[in-house]
């Protein structure tokens, strides 16, 4: 009788729970009833019917949902079956073969649901099960079908797991993928592939996983998309919208890079641009960021690969309304990525995003979050694309609202302070006190930034001429540990940064020297990029503005046959500063530039150099010094056909220097309480013109602009002028370095005589 019980019980209770609420009520009742009463005899139950019992139990969730019945009445049977379960592997093993397996992980997704009020008891017991289920001997790389052995992969890997080793899953599943593809079984299909790949992905690995370190790590993925390549194009036009962003993500989550994942990427997103009415907006956006995430920041991105990007977003413009904020930013920052501009686009996602700035509270998964604007705002500064008035938005909300930057990420702090750092105009918002505030949830979470992360938040705080000595030195800190993962990009953004805002502390000081031997390494390619170019001249400038020379970093670099490279103004000048400093500050002549390289250098400022613009504060402090006796006052005067100065009295050697608010950093004290506080000393650049005026000879007086906005009358102007003047011109002439430079034919390097 409970045989035949058991038959009726796996072929009875197998259609879905729909219809109106009366019925879902009934069926559900009569559901629990027939697993009640059929239970209580589970000895006669195979494997297979206690699947269909656990499968039914889940459809129980559509009248569960709405009348919340009680919650013991489906834990009791869950754990009933599950014990069943439990004795029949010990009795019968042969019943847990890879497709009850796949079977029973799909269950315990399902089951794992929020929705399905089942209790966390319940969900540990079931992980068990499934844990001694792959431990048993039946399941064995060479015998998983790879249709199996995805579903079992996907399941797992979707999910956190406390009774599961997922590193030792995922061994066995890249072993028994491999031993399949090595066998050339034809027995799989896009989807298995595509589902392993994300999951092998996706999965931890563990010390004794031969697939876990090095080039060995990417070997699964090789596999995998060899196997695609292989597949005639009939197959893999066929691929599920699903399937091929799986794929993707797989790709993507790896970090592995190579020719052959490069071009299954290139197939796919060729396969979505001719297919884009079949694909959701969310599998657009994975596709296009894997796509992305892949692709060299070294490498221009080519006009198919643009014009393709450009369909995908008139794609999107259409369908803006479906995009939900996750989306978007991928999207985004793909483009920017890229440099890829769509202005119909781009004009929509900043609709949107100013509306959402004016609901601080956002909730649903439509809706945007603080990490979803920071990669729009990012995107929008990469590709010139800000907004003054969108970043005024941002600005009030978050100091409006401090505690959307407490919870704040390192990625999103430093998405932000790189969006305020590059605006196409100035915003109407001062942004100090949120600069405070980042600066703060910064050093809190310090230990959880990458080198990335943190040169791009120092370079913005630079860049926006604010210092908070705290965090400069802990995130320098910081950085000194992780040196050799640091690229020659960020090397030069930091101590642009270090130089900038004159932070200079031991700290500082310690990670520039740290710095060293990346820089140097970079220097000895016989060939460089144009960003290579230009963080070696930037590197290079640091060194001089900070008045750290390390001589073999500025030798290396200044001694560099320079002539030979067609170089932009801003490198040519940050060259240029740097070989004064070498000559008249630190006094070692012989490491400085060339003399080729220094006639290519002079040559590349004077043919794009354009006349100075002359101030109208320039102007009247002229004036007024010929007022008090100072005829012979020039404006931008030439030092030694050096560089200029905004006043020069010739005969008195004197510089006049008018300081406006370009020439000063904010600084701000972390520890402050009540009222905000700030600072303003002279930066890194200023100083290091003034300390180069002062070993040619020159006595320097600065006036800052405002102070001298803040002179009321001519009369007032001249008495202060005259004070500051005779003041300085009374003072000992400072030791001149001799000036006649000339050049040494011996070793082409110039030479004080």
């Amino acid at each position: 009788m409970w045989a035949r019980r058991g038959r009726w019980f796996a072929t009875q209770l197998g259609p879905n729970l729909r219809g109106s609420k009366m019925n879902e009520k009934i069926l559900a009742a009569t559901t629990l009833e027939s697993i009640r009463s059929t239970t209580a005899h589970t000895e006669y139950l195979t494997s297979v019917n206690v699947a269909t019992a656990l499968s039914q139990l889940t459809k129980i969730r559509l009248y569960h949902n709405q009348h919340n019945p009680k919650q013991n009445d489906v834990d009791d049977l869950v754990i009933k079956l599950l014990a069943h379960l439990e004795h029949l592997l010990g009795t019968k093993p042969k019943q847990f073969d890879s497709r009850f397996t796949a079977t029973l992980v799909h269950l315990l997704s399902k089951f794992s649901d929020k929705s399905m009020y089942i209790s966390p008891e319940s969900i540990s017991r079931f992980e068990k099960v499934v844990s001694q289920v792959l431990n048993s001997a039946k399941i064995q790389p060479e015998t998983v079908p790879l249709n199996d052995l995805s579903m079992i992969a996907w399941g797992l890997a979707k999910r956190s797991n406390n009774h599961i080793n997922l590193a030792k899953v995922r061994s066995f599943v890249v072993q028994s993928l491999l031993y399949h593809l090595n066998q050339g079984s034809a027995a799989y299909s896009t989807r298995d592939l595509a589902l392993l790949c994300w999951a092998i992905a996706k999965f931890p690995t563990e010390q004794s996983d031969p697939y876990r370190l090095n080039s060995s790590a990417f070997v699964p993925f090789e596999a995998i998309a060899t196997a695609i390549l292989r597949m005639d194009t009939s197959t893999f036009s066929s691929i599920s919208p699903q399937s091929l962003s799986c794929l993707c993500l797989g790709f993507a989550h790896s970090t592995h890079s190579s020719p052959t994942v490069s071009q299954v990427l290139s197939l796919s997103l060729d396969h979505l641009v001719q297919s884009l009415p079949r694909y959701s907006c969310r599998e657009i956006s994975n596709i296009v960021w894997a796509f992305t995430k892949n692709w060299s920041d070294d490498v221009t991105c080519p006009p198919d690969i643009s014009l393709k990007l450009s369909k995908v977003c008139q794609h999107l413009v259409s369908t803006m309304g479906e995009l939900k904020a996750q989306e978007i930013a991928n999207v985004c920052w793909s483009c920017a990525k890229l440099s890829v501009t769509h202005e119909p686009f781009f004009a929509l996602v900043k609709q949107s995003l100013l509306h959402a700035l004016s609901t601080p509270h956002i909730s649903t998964p439509r809706e945007w979050q603080s990490h979803h604007f920071s990669i729009v705002l990012w995107a929008f500064s990469k590709l010139g694309q800000s907004d003054s008035h969108l970043l005024s938005n941002v600005v009030q909300l978050l100091q409006s609202h401090p505690s959307l930057i407490s919870s704040s990420s390192p990625q999103v702090l430093s998405n932000i302070v790189f969006a305020l750092a590059k605006p196409n105009r100035p915003i109407s918002v001062p942004p100090n006190k949120l600069l405070l505030e980042i600066a703060r949830q910064s050093i809190v979470i310090i230990k959880q930034f990458k080198h990335n992360e943190l040169s791009t938040l120092l370079w913005g705080f630079a860049k926006m001429r604010v210092l908070v000595p705290e965090l400069f030195t802990l995130a320098c800190k910081q950085l000194s540990q992780s040196i050799g993962s640091m690229t020659l990009q960020e090397a030069s953004m930091v101590s642009w940064a270090v130089a900038t805002t004159q932070s200079n502390s031991p700290t500082t000081t310690a990670l520039l020297s740290r710095m060293a031997p990346l820089i140097l390494q970079a220097n000895a390619r016989s060939t460089l990029s144009s960003g290579e170019i230009s963080a070696l001249s930037c590197i290079a400038w640091s060194y001089a503005v900070t008045g750290l020379y390390d001589t073999s970093v500025v030798q290396s670099i200044l001694t560099r046959n320079w002539d030979a490279i067609e170089l932009p103004i801003t490198e040519c000048t940050q060259l240029h500063w740097c070989h004064l400093g070498v000559v008249f500050e630190l006094n070692r002549p012989e490491y400085g530039l060339t003399v080729n390289s220094f006639t290519a250098v002079r040559r590349g400022m004077e043919t794009v150099s354009e006349p100075p613009i002359i101030t109208s504060e320039q102007c009247d402090v002229a004036d007024v010094l010929r007022g008090i006796g100072y005829p012979n006052r020039v404006i931008e005067l030439q030092i030694d056909d050096r560089f200029s100065v905004d006043i020069g009295l010739r005969e008195q050697r004197l510089a006049i220097e008018l300081q406006g608010d370009g020439h000063f950093v904010e600084v701000i004290p972390c520890d402050q309480r009540g009222p905000f506080v700030s600072t303003y000393e002279p930066n890194g650049p200023t100083l290091f013109k003034q300390r180069l005026l002062h070993h040619m000879g020159w006595k320097v007086l600065m006036i800052s602009c405002r102070t001298w906005q803040d002179l009321t009358g001519r009369a007032e102007k001249q008495k202060y002028l005259k004070q500051v003047c005779e003041g300085l011109l009374t003072q000992p002439q400072l030791q001149r370095i001799p000036q006649n430079l000339v050049y040494s034919n011996t070793n082409n390097t110039l030479c004080l005589v």
